[in-house]
């Protein structure tokens, strides 16, 4: 079974962080659909990847590190 809370998912290595994929920033002009994103102009614009919403649990990607913990 998954751990959601500590980010351990079977199938996947023990050595991997969960990340959101930047994209930008939340604008002026696109202001009401930050707003509807729960963020404000200025803020980090982050990857929708399933169109639901941002939210932790949709939206974070596996980022693979190196043997030194450094993302690769």
């Amino acid at each position: 079974m998954d751990d959601v809370a500590n980010e351990w998912f079977i199938g996947h290595p023990v050595r991997v962080s969960y990340d959101y994929r930047k994209i930008g920033i939340w604008q002026l002009a696109d202001s009401t659909q930050a707003i509807a994103n729960k963020q404000l102009p200025g803020d980090i614009r982050v990857h929708d990847k399933d169109g639901k919403g941002i939210s932790a649990a949709t939206v974070k990607y596996s980022v693979n590190l190196s043997r030194n913990g450094m993302r690769a």
